[in-house]
């Protein structure tokens, strides 16, 4: 039992945003401790954060556009990229078939992530000032183990028509 709440809580820091200062992430976790977290039965706390607290959305998709726009933070200008997606699978949060995210424009150690128009990735997005926001420390192949365990975790939800 002290191994699945061991485990539960490395799953959910390694995929809780933190306050990255000059997009230092912390080291991923290794392939033992990946096996460990899909080997784990599913925690019910896990699930019920993923489900009922967490503010955000857990997807895959495909990158079909990215914007450079210019929004207003703290009454400054401030150049974001708003990068649109074709919804392939959801477990958490209502998307759409296309979904828009925010992100950094990845220059100067501002922690965005360079995605690229025709592109796969695992997002993982929270709600951050009304804009769904992710940075490179939020895991993004999709190949990562982390699909295995949203499926292990949530049924997958359809793709919406």
């Amino acid at each position: 039992m002290k191994q699945i709440f061991i485990l539960s809580v490395f799953l959910f820091l390694g995929l809780c945003s933190q306050t990255a200062h000059a997009c230092s992430c912390g080291p991923p976790p290794s392939k033992e401790q990946q096996q460990k977290a899909l080997d784990a039965p599913v925690d019910p706390t896990l699930k019920e954060f993923w489900a009922e607290q967490f503010n955000g959305v857990v997807f895959i998709g495909t990158v079909i556009k990215i914007e450079k726009i210019t929004v207003k933070e703290f009454d400054e200008p401030r150049r974001i990229k708003k990068v649109t997606v074709d919804v392939d699978r959801a477990w958490v949060g209502e998307t759409g078939e296309t979904f828009v995210i925010y992100t950094s424009l990845g220059k100067g150690g501002d922690c965005g992530v360079p995605y690229a128009k025709g592109q796969k990735y695992f997002f993982r997005a929270e709600v951050i000032g009304g804009r769904h926001w992710t940075n490179i420390c939020s895991p993004w192949d999709p190949d990562t183990y982390l699909v295995k365990i949203f499926d292990k975790m949530f049924e997958q939800k359809p793709r919406p028509q």
